[in-house]
């Protein structure tokens, strides 16, 4: 599940969850599992595209525009993994993927 936080008026912020969001902002990765490419696609502009290990560690951040996005993720030794993709509106969306 993927979390973003919306300000409230008088400078405060709550978290919201982007399934209840009223822009529902949200990604779709394929093919999943992956071997040599990834493709991303969002409902929105992406800022950057970080790929991070299962245990957290950020190993790679693709800075890019537009809604879609290809990521070569071959060099990648097999295993489980994420993507946390940073849109314009500064939403952040989390995603599992795997890489054969």
């Amino acid at each position: 599940m993927a979390y973003s936080f919306s300000k409230l008026e008088g400078g405060g912020t709550r978290p919201r969850s982007a399934e209840s969001s009223d822009k529902r902002e949200t990604i779709t990765v394929h093919p999943n599992p992956a071997m040599e490419r990834l493709h991303v696609t969002a409902s929105t502009d992406m800022e950057s595209v970080s790929i991070l290990s299962a245990a957290g560690q950020i190993l790679e951040v693709n800075k890019l525009s537009g809604e879609n996005a290809l990521l070569k993720v071959g060099h990648l030794p097999k295993g489980i993994y994420f993507l946390k993709v940073k849109t314009t509106t500064d939403s952040v969306i989390v995603k599992k993927f795997i890489k054969e």
